[in-house]
Parts: C-alpha cells; sequence; structure tokens
C-alpha cells in the first residue's frame, strides 16, 4: 500500500449488490460465479464479477300406351260367322246371293280400315324416344359446369411470427426483426401450424415438427434467415433476422465513496450500460482489457519514475449484463492512505484508454473487441481529486 502522499491507490472493483433478473429463456446459460474485488496500487481497476443466469423451438321413358284388344286387327270378324248360318237357305234365294255377296266385300273393308290403327299406335313410339336425346342434353351441360368451375381456393401461404423472449430496455416491440447477438426468440407461423424448422446459423440448426421454435442468434452480428416447412401441404416460408452486436458504452455514477478526512483521493460505484437499447443484451458478458497509462504528467509522472504502478489491471472475468442491459457496478477510485503532515500536492493526471470486449455469458471464448472507454485522473496543488470514466464523474478535496 502506497502512503498518502504516493496517492498510490487506484480502484475500480466488482460488484456491491446484485442486480434483479428476469426470468431465464431457453437455450439454459451456465452460471458463472461473481469475483470480488482487489485493492490494488495507482492502475488497479476491476469490472464486477460474472453475473450468473440462463442463455443462456390446415328418361322416364314414356312407352306408349299398351295396344288393347280393341287396336286388334280382326275385332270385327265375329259377324263373318253370319254367313255360315245363312248356308242353307242359299238355293231357294239365289236371286239374293249376290246381293248378299256385297255385304261380304262390304265386311271385308272393315280389316283395312281395323288395320290402320295400328301404325297409328306404332307412332307413340318414336314420339318416346324423342325424349331420350332431350335428356341426353343435360349431360354436356353437366359436364360443362365441372370443367369451367373455378379451381378450389389456394391455400394461403405460411408467415413466419417472431417474438423476443424478453423485451427491448427502450420499448422497441417484442415483434422486432433486430436482434441482439446471442438473443432468443420464438418463432411461430400463423394459425399455430406444425412446422419444420431450420435457421442457418445460431442455435438450434433445426427442429421437427413443433408449432414453436426457440432460438438463439449467433455471437456474431450478420442476418440470421429462419426457414419453416409446413409438412401437411409441402409449403415454405422464410424470414430475416438482423443480429447486431454491442456498440458503445456509457456509465453514470450511483454513488460515491468515503474517504477520511484529509485524504486525497475520489471514487464512485458506476452503472454500466451497454447500447443499443433497442435490443437486449442479456445474453452477453463484458471485460475490460488491461494496458497502460497514457499522458502521464506532473505529480504522477513523478509518482511514476519513483516505482508507482499506474497501470490498468481489471477484473480477470468476464461480467454478465442484466436483462436491461446494464452491469452494477464499476468502481472507478484513486487515494491513499492518511498521513500526518500531509505531502505536497501538485498538478498532474494521466488516463487509460480500455478495451472493452463480449462474448455469450455461456463461452469460454476470449470475447471481441467492440469498443474502448476512457477513464482519466487529474489532481491540483490543493490534493483535489477528480475522476471521470465514460460519463460518470467524481471529484473531491480533502
Amino acid at each position: 500500500m502506497s502512503t498518502f502522499g504516493e496517492l498510490g491507490k487506484l480502484r475500480s472493483a466488482g460488484p456491491i449488490a446484485p442486480a434483479k433478473r428476469e426470468p431465464a429463456a431457453p437455450p439454459p446459460m451456465h452460471d458463472m460465479a461473481a469475483s470480488a474485488t482487489a485493492q490494488r496500487i495507482w492502475g488497479n481497476q476491476a469490472i464486477l464479477g460474472m453475473r450468473s443466469g440462463p442463455l443462456g423451438f390446415m328418361s322416364d321413358e314414356e312407352s306408349g300406351p299398351a295396344p288393347t284388344d280393341n287396336d286388334l286387327i280382326g275385332q270385327d270378324a265375329g259377324p263373318a260367322d253370319a254367313g255360315p248360318a245363312d248356308a242353307g237357305p242359299a238355293p231357294a234365294d239365289a236371286g239374293p246371293a249376290p246381293a248378299d255377296a256385297g255385304p261380304a266385300r262390304a265386311d271385308a273393308g272393315p280389316a283395312p280400315a281395323d288395320a290402320g290403327p295400328a301404325p297409328a299406335d306404332a307412332g307413340p313410339a318414336p314420339a318416346d324416344a324423342g325424349p331420350a336425346p332431350a335428356d341426353a342434353g343435360p349431360g354436356p351441360a353437366d359436364g360443362g359446369s365441372a370443367a369451367g368451375a373455378p379451381p378450389p381456393a389456394a391455400v394461403a401461404a405460411p408467415v413466419i411470427e417472431s417474438k423476443a423472449t424478453v423485451h427491448a430496455p427502450d420499448g422497441t416491440t417484442d415483434d422486432r426483426k433486430t436482434i441482439g447477438v446471442v438473443e432468443t426468440i420464438n418463432f411461430t407461423v400463423g394459425g399455430g401450424l406444425v412446422a419444420n424448422w431450420s435457421a442457418n446459423n445460431g442455435f438450434a440448426a433445426a427442429r421437427t415438427a413443433l408449432t414453436t421454435y426457440s432460438w438463439a442468434a449467433p455471437e456474431t452480428p450478420g442476418t440470421s434467415t429462419i426457414t419453416a416447412t409446413i409438412p401437411a401441404t409441402g409449403q415454405t416460408a422464410t424470414l430475416d433476422m438482423t443480429v447486431v452486436a454491442p456498440k458503445e458504452i456509457r456509465m453514470t455514477s450511483h454513488d460515491e465513496i468515503a474517504f477520511a478526512a484529509g485524504t486525497a483521493g475520489a471514487g464512485m460505484h458506476l452503472t454500466v450500460r451497454v447500447l443499443p437499447l433497442s435490443v437486449n443484451f442479456g445474453w452477453t458478458s463484458l471485460l475490460e482489457d488491461p494496458g497502460g497509462a497514457s499522458a502521464v504528467a506532473g505529480f504522477f509522472l513523478a509518482k511514476q519514475t519513483a516505482g508507482t504502478d499506474l497501470a490498468h489491471h481489471p477484473n480477470l472475468n468476464f461480467s454478465r449484463f442484466n436483462f436491461n442491459n446494464t452491469i452494477q457496478f464499476d468502481t472507478a477510485a484513486a487515494g491513499g492512505p492518511p498521513v500526518n503532515p500531509p505531502p505536497a500536492w501538485a498538478a498532474g493526471s494521466f488516463f487509460w484508454n480500455i478495451p472493452n470486449r463480449y462474448r455469450a455469458s455461456n463461452s469460454t471464448g476470449t470475447g471481441q473487441i467492440f469498443t474502448h472507454t476512457f477513464q482519466r485522473f487529474a489532481i491540483d496543488a490543493a490534493g483535489t481529486v477528480t475522476i471521470t470514466k465514460q460519463g460518470g464523474r467524481v471529484r473531491r478535496t480533502p
């Protein structure tokens, strides 16, 4: 521990209070333990330790009247029988015989006359035959109706719908098509149809016979294409999701750290927020890289020359964001134990340019650098210490 005169303690420490978490969404994430904060000489800083939680798949044929007995030829043949009855008297009445012969001819006439009805009766048969062609007409008419009818209505094309499992911090709707890396989304097909699902990246790559497909975006930004195939119809639908990585870090002072009277020093706990807020980064973690001090001047240059370590020594572990895209807390502080009498102070300053990495909270990789944060220290001749970091600021006079 450096003496007060050396102003030898720089801090950026781990969590002081757990943040409330929303219920975890599939797929599950590995828990990761929080890390403690170690106090170090000027140049030490660490973010809070890891937060744990889940990462984190519709013719009546008219037969003519039957001939009656009255229609038969020879119906009048009965009177011809009278001929034999008069056979005896013929010689006596020889004269009248010719006269009688006339009636015989007359009687013969009816036969042809009776023959007439037969053709007349035959007429109905052709007349009855007429309806058959007339009845045959509807056949083609019916056939035309079947051929000319419009085809059955086409089955509506399936449409994929998406819903984020957690809300965006700025209130952007859950059906948004731009999402954060590793964010989890549920997909369905309108009408609750069962589908076979696949994605060109992310997890899970494919699922079959599901109404809901739960999927986690990949760890790198880009376009992810979700495909649904309806087994019942063979129809296919696709939906593109735009995946974005963290872009920048902003910090605000949550509270100040107390120092003993007469001590040159200042400190604060910072709320760390990752942007953009239109997506959710609750399944990602953050890590600051170590590095040396830059633009060291005045009071601090003298201390560095004398052997004081002004380098940045952050937490060694990744720290997970909450579902509101924040980490609580980062600690930024500098100071030393009081001495009596206090040494002479002088104006001086330096800063850290800190690379920041993100990765999936259950990943074991090294992560990807996406932004830099700046932390600056300054002191004046009165011992007033000012510390700023990415929007957060604290100032204190002994």
